[in-house]
Protein backbone atom coordinates (compact mmCIF):
# COMPACT_ATOMS: atom_id res chain seq x y z
CA UNK A 1 0.00 0.00 0.00
CA UNK A 2 1.53 3.04 -1.18
CA UNK A 3 1.80 6.13 1.76
CA UNK A 4 -0.65 8.10 -0.11
CA UNK A 5 -3.31 5.56 -0.02
CA UNK A 6 -2.38 4.68 4.09
CA UNK A 7 -3.01 8.78 4.91
CA UNK A 8 -6.19 8.38 2.55
CA UNK A 9 -7.49 6.03 4.86
CA UNK A 10 -6.41 7.47 7.99
CA UNK A 11 -7.94 10.41 7.32
CA UNK A 12 -11.27 9.05 6.30
CA UNK A 13 -11.14 7.13 9.91
CA UNK A 14 -10.25 9.91 12.06
CA UNK A 15 -13.28 12.35 9.82
CA UNK A 16 -15.43 8.85 10.70
CA UNK A 17 -14.51 9.05 14.06
CA UNK A 18 -15.02 12.69 14.73
CA UNK A 19 -18.22 12.58 13.06
CA UNK A 20 -19.87 9.83 15.26
CA UNK A 21 -17.99 11.38 18.15
CA UNK A 22 -20.31 14.72 17.25
CA UNK A 23 -23.71 12.93 16.65
CA UNK A 24 -23.36 9.91 19.37
CA UNK A 25 -21.85 12.02 22.34
CA UNK A 26 -23.51 15.24 22.41
CA UNK A 27 -22.69 15.98 26.08
CA UNK A 28 -19.07 16.37 25.44
CA UNK A 29 -16.49 16.07 28.05
CA UNK A 30 -14.99 18.78 30.03
CA UNK A 31 -16.23 22.59 30.52
CA UNK A 32 -18.09 22.53 27.60
CA UNK A 33 -20.28 20.08 29.17
CA UNK A 34 -20.76 21.85 31.83
CA UNK A 35 -21.31 24.93 29.94
CA UNK A 36 -24.97 26.58 29.10
CA UNK A 37 -24.13 25.92 25.19
CA UNK A 38 -23.21 22.54 26.42
CA UNK A 39 -26.23 21.47 28.55
CA UNK A 40 -28.25 18.55 26.94
CA UNK A 41 -31.60 19.95 28.31
CA UNK A 42 -31.28 23.84 27.90
CA UNK A 43 -28.20 24.01 25.57
CA UNK A 44 -27.74 25.49 22.06
CA UNK A 45 -30.51 24.08 20.29
CA UNK A 46 -31.05 25.33 16.62
CA UNK A 47 -33.99 23.29 15.57
CA UNK A 48 -32.01 20.57 13.70
CA UNK A 49 -32.73 16.89 14.28
CA UNK A 50 -29.51 15.61 13.27
CA UNK A 51 -28.25 16.92 16.43
CA UNK A 52 -29.50 16.57 19.93
CA UNK A 53 -29.97 19.68 22.10
CA UNK A 54 -26.22 20.96 23.33
CA UNK A 55 -24.27 19.15 20.53
CA UNK A 56 -21.35 21.51 18.54
CA UNK A 57 -23.30 20.38 15.26
CA UNK A 58 -25.58 23.10 16.46
CA UNK A 59 -23.25 25.42 15.73
CA UNK A 60 -20.36 24.27 13.78
CA UNK A 61 -20.37 22.94 10.36
CA UNK A 62 -17.78 19.94 10.15
CA UNK A 63 -17.65 19.82 6.54
CA UNK A 64 -18.17 23.69 6.02
CA UNK A 65 -15.51 23.19 3.15
CA UNK A 66 -17.23 20.51 1.46
CA UNK A 67 -20.59 21.77 1.69
CA UNK A 68 -22.01 18.96 3.59
CA UNK A 69 -25.76 18.31 4.22
CA UNK A 70 -26.54 21.03 7.09
CA UNK A 71 -27.16 24.50 6.05
CA UNK A 72 -24.18 26.08 3.79
CA UNK A 73 -22.36 29.02 5.60
CA UNK A 74 -23.38 32.02 4.74
CA UNK A 75 -20.52 34.14 2.98
CA UNK A 76 -18.80 30.69 2.55
CA UNK A 77 -17.01 28.81 4.68
CA UNK A 78 -16.14 30.16 7.97
CA UNK A 79 -12.46 30.26 9.64
CA UNK A 80 -14.09 28.20 12.67
CA UNK A 81 -16.00 26.26 10.46
CA UNK A 82 -19.18 28.42 11.97
CA UNK A 83 -22.54 28.33 9.95
CA UNK A 84 -22.00 32.58 10.07
CA UNK A 85 -19.09 35.62 10.36
CA UNK A 86 -18.86 35.94 14.18
CA UNK A 87 -21.25 37.70 16.23
CA UNK A 88 -23.98 36.94 13.75
CA UNK A 89 -23.39 33.50 14.57
CA UNK A 90 -24.00 34.27 17.92
CA UNK A 91 -27.20 36.67 17.08
CA UNK A 92 -28.68 33.91 14.87
CA UNK A 93 -30.15 32.64 18.27
CA UNK A 94 -29.53 35.58 21.12
CA UNK A 95 -32.18 37.35 19.03
CA UNK A 96 -35.25 36.49 21.58
CA UNK A 97 -35.14 33.03 19.54
CA UNK A 98 -34.62 30.39 20.03
CA UNK A 99 -32.19 31.66 23.25
CA UNK A 100 -34.44 33.97 25.55
CA UNK A 101 -31.86 36.49 25.69
CA UNK A 102 -32.46 38.89 23.12
CA UNK A 103 -28.91 40.65 22.64
CA UNK A 104 -29.75 41.78 18.80
CA UNK A 105 -31.99 44.02 20.48
CA UNK A 106 -29.40 45.63 23.02
CA UNK A 107 -27.09 46.53 19.61
CA UNK A 108 -29.80 48.35 18.37
CA UNK A 109 -29.23 51.08 21.24
CA UNK A 110 -28.15 54.52 20.62
CA UNK A 111 -24.88 53.43 23.32
CA UNK A 112 -23.02 50.22 22.33
CA UNK A 113 -20.07 48.88 22.13
CA UNK A 114 -18.66 48.87 18.54
CA UNK A 115 -19.50 45.12 17.56
CA UNK A 116 -19.07 46.52 13.59
CA UNK A 117 -19.52 44.14 10.36
CA UNK A 118 -16.50 46.42 9.32
CA UNK A 119 -14.89 44.18 11.34
CA UNK A 120 -15.42 40.84 10.56
CA UNK A 121 -12.51 38.93 9.91
CA UNK A 122 -10.32 40.58 12.33
CA UNK A 123 -10.84 38.55 15.33
CA UNK A 124 -8.75 35.51 15.60
CA UNK A 125 -8.69 32.59 18.40
CA UNK A 126 -5.73 32.85 20.84
CA UNK A 127 -5.27 36.44 20.66
CA UNK A 128 -2.94 37.52 23.06
CA UNK A 129 -0.98 40.57 22.37
CA UNK A 130 -2.14 44.26 22.37
CA UNK A 131 -1.41 44.47 18.66
CA UNK A 132 -4.43 42.06 18.72
CA UNK A 133 -6.59 45.37 19.47
CA UNK A 134 -4.62 48.51 18.39
CA UNK A 135 -5.41 50.58 15.94
CA UNK A 136 -6.96 49.04 12.93
CA UNK A 137 -6.85 45.70 14.48
CA UNK A 138 -9.43 47.17 17.35
CA UNK A 139 -12.32 45.20 17.49
CA UNK A 140 -15.00 44.08 19.87
CA UNK A 141 -16.72 40.66 18.84
CA UNK A 142 -18.53 38.55 21.25
CA UNK A 143 -16.13 36.00 21.53
CA UNK A 144 -13.87 38.54 22.93
CA UNK A 145 -15.33 39.39 26.36
CA UNK A 146 -17.26 35.48 26.22
CA UNK A 147 -15.91 31.80 25.70
CA UNK A 148 -18.92 30.10 24.20
CA UNK A 149 -17.61 26.71 25.09
CA UNK A 150 -16.93 27.66 28.94
CA UNK A 151 -19.84 30.46 29.84
CA UNK A 152 -22.62 29.93 32.01
CA UNK A 153 -25.32 32.48 33.39
CA UNK A 154 -24.16 34.53 36.40
CA UNK A 155 -25.61 33.20 39.32
CA UNK A 156 -28.03 35.55 41.54
CA UNK A 157 -27.56 35.89 44.06
CA UNK A 158 -24.35 34.91 44.54
CA UNK A 159 -20.93 36.47 45.83
CA UNK A 160 -19.23 33.88 47.17
CA UNK A 161 -16.75 31.95 45.51
CA UNK A 162 -18.23 29.00 44.80
CA UNK A 163 -20.90 31.15 42.82
CA UNK A 164 -18.31 33.36 41.30
CA UNK A 165 -16.61 30.45 39.80
CA UNK A 166 -20.07 30.40 37.15
CA UNK A 167 -21.11 33.31 35.11
CA UNK A 168 -20.59 34.63 31.10
CA UNK A 169 -17.33 35.83 31.05
CA UNK A 170 -15.62 32.78 32.65
CA UNK A 171 -13.21 31.50 29.94
CA UNK A 172 -12.56 34.47 28.37
CA UNK A 173 -9.33 36.06 28.33
CA UNK A 174 -8.05 39.59 29.47
CA UNK A 175 -4.90 41.41 30.81
CA UNK A 176 -4.32 41.57 35.23
CA UNK A 177 -2.72 44.93 35.73
CA UNK A 178 -0.32 45.70 38.52
CA UNK A 179 -0.43 47.95 41.20
CA UNK A 180 1.75 50.42 40.87
CA UNK A 181 2.14 53.81 42.94
CA UNK A 182 -1.00 55.89 42.40
CA UNK A 183 -0.04 57.48 38.85
CA UNK A 184 2.76 55.01 38.55
CA UNK A 185 2.86 53.23 34.89
CA UNK A 186 0.73 50.16 34.84
CA UNK A 187 1.75 46.21 33.58
CA UNK A 188 0.06 44.08 32.41
CA UNK A 189 -0.13 40.13 32.64
CA UNK A 190 -2.49 38.13 29.84
CA UNK A 191 -4.63 35.93 31.66
CA UNK A 192 -7.55 33.92 31.01
CA UNK A 193 -10.41 34.82 33.44
CA UNK A 194 -11.70 31.83 35.97
CA UNK A 195 -13.69 34.60 37.98
CA UNK A 196 -16.96 36.26 37.75
CA UNK A 197 -15.08 39.10 40.16
CA UNK A 198 -12.38 39.52 37.24
CA UNK A 199 -14.32 40.90 34.72
CA UNK A 200 -12.30 43.85 34.97
CA UNK A 201 -9.65 42.11 33.25
CA UNK A 202 -11.88 41.50 30.05
CA UNK A 203 -12.28 45.49 29.38
CA UNK A 204 -8.72 45.88 30.70
CA UNK A 205 -8.00 44.35 27.04
CA UNK A 206 -9.42 47.38 25.41
CA UNK A 207 -9.71 50.10 28.11
CA UNK A 208 -6.76 50.30 29.81
CA UNK A 209 -2.84 51.55 28.26
CA UNK A 210 -2.14 47.15 27.19
CA UNK A 211 -3.39 48.68 23.99
CA UNK A 212 -1.60 51.61 22.34
CA UNK A 213 -4.84 53.54 21.74
CA UNK A 214 -6.44 53.04 24.93
CA UNK A 215 -8.22 54.64 27.82
CA UNK A 216 -7.18 55.02 31.37
CA UNK A 217 -9.77 53.07 33.05
CA UNK A 218 -7.55 51.04 34.38
CA UNK A 219 -5.90 53.73 36.10
CA UNK A 220 -8.62 55.08 37.81
CA UNK A 221 -8.88 51.37 39.68
CA UNK A 222 -5.40 51.06 40.92
CA UNK A 223 -6.20 50.20 44.46
CA UNK A 224 -3.07 52.37 45.21
CA UNK A 225 -5.17 55.17 44.50
CA UNK A 226 -6.77 57.65 47.05
CA UNK A 227 -9.86 56.73 46.39
CA UNK A 228 -11.68 54.16 43.86
CA UNK A 229 -14.83 52.10 43.69
CA UNK A 230 -14.53 48.55 44.60
CA UNK A 231 -13.76 46.82 41.25
CA UNK A 232 -10.07 45.74 40.99
CA UNK A 233 -10.09 45.03 45.15
CA UNK A 234 -10.57 47.04 48.40
CA UNK A 235 -8.71 49.63 49.78
CA UNK A 236 -6.21 48.21 53.04
CA UNK A 237 -4.79 49.92 56.08
CA UNK A 238 -7.75 52.51 56.04
CA UNK A 239 -11.07 52.71 58.18
CA UNK A 240 -14.32 54.61 56.59
CA UNK A 241 -16.46 56.23 58.93
CA UNK A 242 -19.28 54.67 57.42
CA UNK A 243 -18.04 50.88 57.36
CA UNK A 244 -21.07 50.20 60.13
CA UNK A 245 -23.69 52.51 58.46
CA UNK A 246 -23.87 52.80 55.09
CA UNK A 247 -27.19 51.93 53.48
CA UNK A 248 -28.37 51.40 49.60
CA UNK A 249 -31.19 52.14 47.89
CA UNK A 250 -33.56 48.55 48.19
CA UNK A 251 -35.58 49.43 45.74
CA UNK A 252 -32.92 49.42 42.69
CA UNK A 253 -29.50 47.96 43.74
CA UNK A 254 -30.39 44.68 43.45
CA UNK A 255 -30.89 45.31 39.83
CA UNK A 256 -28.06 47.18 39.22
CA UNK A 257 -25.90 44.41 41.03
CA UNK A 258 -27.73 41.24 40.44
CA UNK A 259 -25.55 38.79 42.26
CA UNK A 260 -26.52 40.94 45.28
CA UNK A 261 -30.33 40.83 44.50
CA UNK A 262 -31.62 40.92 48.48
CA UNK A 263 -28.63 41.46 49.96
CA UNK A 264 -28.63 43.17 53.25
CA UNK A 265 -26.81 46.66 53.55
CA UNK A 266 -24.21 44.62 55.52
CA UNK A 267 -23.30 42.63 52.58
CA UNK A 268 -23.38 45.32 50.15
CA UNK A 269 -21.05 47.61 52.10
CA UNK A 270 -18.34 45.40 50.99
CA UNK A 271 -19.79 44.15 47.95
CA UNK A 272 -17.11 43.89 45.42
CA UNK A 273 -18.11 45.43 42.27
CA UNK A 274 -18.36 44.75 37.93
CA UNK A 275 -18.05 47.28 35.18
CA UNK A 276 -21.00 45.86 34.30
CA UNK A 277 -23.02 47.10 37.50
CA UNK A 278 -22.50 50.33 36.34
CA UNK A 279 -22.54 49.50 32.26
CA UNK A 280 -25.29 47.64 30.97
CA UNK A 281 -28.82 47.75 29.31
CA UNK A 282 -31.09 50.89 30.04
CA UNK A 283 -34.06 48.55 30.72
CA UNK A 284 -32.04 46.63 33.27
CA UNK A 285 -34.39 44.07 34.98
CA UNK A 286 -36.11 43.30 31.71
CA UNK A 287 -32.73 43.24 28.86
CA UNK A 288 -30.32 40.90 29.42
CA UNK A 289 -27.81 41.75 31.34
CA UNK A 290 -24.30 42.49 29.68
CA UNK A 291 -22.42 46.09 28.83
CA UNK A 292 -24.03 45.98 25.08
CA UNK A 293 -25.96 48.47 24.61
CA UNK A 294 -27.86 51.38 26.49
CA UNK A 295 -29.93 54.43 25.46
CA UNK A 296 -27.38 55.99 27.94
CA UNK A 297 -24.16 58.02 27.20
CA UNK A 298 -21.46 56.16 28.58
CA UNK A 299 -23.70 52.76 28.04
CA UNK A 300 -24.49 53.30 31.67
CA UNK A 301 -26.93 51.32 32.99
CA UNK A 302 -30.53 52.16 34.53
CA UNK A 303 -32.81 49.79 36.00
CA UNK A 304 -36.14 49.63 33.91
CA UNK A 305 -38.65 52.79 35.52
CA UNK A 306 -36.17 53.99 37.44
CA UNK A 307 -36.52 58.27 38.07
CA UNK A 308 -32.51 57.97 37.82
CA UNK A 309 -31.02 58.52 34.55
CA UNK A 310 -28.38 61.05 34.58
CA UNK A 311 -24.80 61.90 35.01
CA UNK A 312 -23.68 65.62 34.01
CA UNK A 313 -22.16 68.23 34.75
CA UNK A 314 -25.57 69.64 36.04
CA UNK A 315 -26.43 66.58 38.19
CA UNK A 316 -27.79 68.04 41.35
CA UNK A 317 -28.30 66.58 44.93
CA UNK A 318 -31.96 67.00 46.06
CA UNK A 319 -33.06 70.13 47.52
CA UNK A 320 -34.05 69.68 51.19
CA UNK A 321 -36.07 73.00 51.31
CA UNK A 322 -38.49 71.83 48.88
CA UNK A 323 -40.87 68.05 50.07
CA UNK A 324 -41.79 67.95 46.38
CA UNK A 325 -38.27 68.23 44.81
CA UNK A 326 -37.21 65.25 43.12
CA UNK A 327 -33.96 64.58 41.43
CA UNK A 328 -32.49 62.40 38.55
CA UNK A 329 -28.84 61.81 39.59
CA UNK A 330 -27.89 57.85 38.00
CA UNK A 331 -25.69 57.11 41.16
CA UNK A 332 -29.15 57.42 43.42
CA UNK A 333 -29.65 53.83 41.96
CA UNK A 334 -26.92 52.49 44.41
CA UNK A 335 -26.99 55.32 47.10
CA UNK A 336 -30.04 56.76 48.51
CA UNK A 337 -30.51 59.99 47.42
CA UNK A 338 -31.03 60.89 51.27
CA UNK A 339 -27.54 60.03 52.08
CA UNK A 340 -28.99 58.17 55.01
CA UNK A 341 -25.90 55.88 56.99
CA UNK A 342 -23.26 58.19 54.92
CA UNK A 343 -21.93 59.72 57.25
CA UNK A 344 -23.32 63.48 55.99
CA UNK A 345 -26.88 63.01 57.19
CA UNK A 346 -27.50 64.43 60.34
CA UNK A 347 -28.61 60.92 61.54
CA UNK A 348 -28.19 61.46 65.07
CA UNK A 349 -30.51 61.67 67.82
CA UNK A 350 -30.55 65.43 68.33
CA UNK A 351 -30.28 66.25 64.52
CA UNK A 352 -26.59 66.55 64.40
CA UNK A 353 -24.12 64.37 62.80
CA UNK A 354 -21.07 63.98 65.34
CA UNK A 355 -22.44 67.08 66.39
CA UNK A 356 -22.43 69.38 63.25
CA UNK A 357 -25.86 70.82 63.31
CA UNK A 358 -26.50 70.27 59.39
CA UNK A 359 -24.71 67.70 57.32
CA UNK A 360 -23.07 68.18 54.53
CA UNK A 361 -25.14 67.71 52.02
CA UNK A 362 -28.57 67.83 52.22
CA UNK A 363 -28.46 71.16 54.12
CA UNK A 364 -25.25 72.82 53.27
CA UNK A 365 -25.30 71.82 49.55
CA UNK A 366 -28.94 71.98 48.89
CA UNK A 367 -29.39 71.37 45.06
CA UNK A 368 -25.43 71.55 44.37
CA UNK A 369 -23.70 70.14 41.44
CA UNK A 370 -22.47 66.74 42.22
CA UNK A 371 -19.31 67.50 39.55
CA UNK A 372 -18.73 70.94 41.67
CA UNK A 373 -17.10 68.56 43.74
CA UNK A 374 -16.76 65.51 42.87
CA UNK A 375 -14.94 63.63 39.67
CA UNK A 376 -17.20 63.56 36.51
CA UNK A 377 -15.96 60.21 36.13
CA UNK A 378 -16.33 58.04 39.54
CA UNK A 379 -13.85 55.21 38.76
CA UNK A 380 -11.43 56.32 40.61
CA UNK A 381 -8.83 59.45 41.68
CA UNK A 382 -5.41 59.42 42.52
CA UNK A 383 -4.92 62.13 45.15
CA UNK A 384 -8.18 62.71 46.74
CA UNK A 385 -10.59 60.83 49.28
CA UNK A 386 -14.02 59.92 48.48
CA UNK A 387 -13.41 60.90 44.75
CA UNK A 388 -13.11 64.39 45.24
CA UNK A 389 -11.35 66.49 41.65
CA UNK A 390 -8.30 67.25 42.54
CA UNK A 391 -8.82 70.29 40.16
CA UNK A 392 -10.65 72.11 43.00
CA UNK A 393 -10.14 70.41 45.78
CA UNK A 394 -5.94 70.96 47.64
CA UNK A 395 -4.28 67.90 49.19
CA UNK A 396 -5.23 69.41 52.75
CA UNK A 397 -8.83 68.07 52.38
CA UNK A 398 -7.58 64.65 52.73
CA UNK A 399 -6.58 65.12 56.38
CA UNK A 400 -10.30 65.56 57.41
CA UNK A 401 -12.20 62.86 59.09
CA UNK A 402 -15.46 61.64 56.87
CA UNK A 403 -18.60 62.72 58.44
CA UNK A 404 -16.97 65.90 60.37
CA UNK A 405 -16.52 68.22 57.45
CA UNK A 406 -17.44 71.71 58.08
CA UNK A 407 -18.13 73.69 55.25
CA UNK A 408 -16.35 77.01 56.03
CA UNK A 409 -13.27 74.69 57.37
CA UNK A 410 -12.91 72.96 54.13
CA UNK A 411 -13.38 76.28 52.63
CA UNK A 412 -9.93 76.89 52.88
CA UNK A 413 -8.98 73.78 51.00
CA UNK A 414 -10.14 74.58 48.07
CA UNK A 415 -8.29 76.10 44.99
CA UNK A 416 -8.53 79.40 43.45
CA UNK A 417 -10.09 78.62 40.85
CA UNK A 418 -12.60 76.19 42.57
CA UNK A 419 -13.76 78.16 45.38
CA UNK A 420 -17.24 78.80 45.45
CA UNK A 421 -18.24 77.49 48.64
CA UNK A 422 -19.72 80.25 51.14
Amino acid sequence: MTLNKRLFRLLIFYGALFFVFLTAAPTMAGLYANSSHGDTTDGVDRGNTNYATGNCGHCHEQHASLDGSEPTPTGGPDAYLGFDMEQDLCLSCHDGSPASTDIAAQFSKTNKHPRLTSTDGVHRAHESTSSAFTSTSRHAECTDCHNPHVANAIVAPGYDATSAAKGPIIGATGVNPSTPVAGGTITYTFVTVTSTFEQYKVCFKCHSSWTANSRTTADEFNMNNDSYHYVEGDKTGYTRKIASTATFNSTYVGVMMTRYSGASNAVLRTAKMLCSDCHGPSDAGVGPEGVHGSNYNNVLKVPSGSPYTTWSATSAIPNSNSSSETTNVWCFNCHPQTFQGSGFDGEDADGTDNGIPEELHIRKHDGEMCQDCHMANPHGSETRKHLLDPTYFQEGIDSWTEGNWQENAHDNDLTATGDNCT
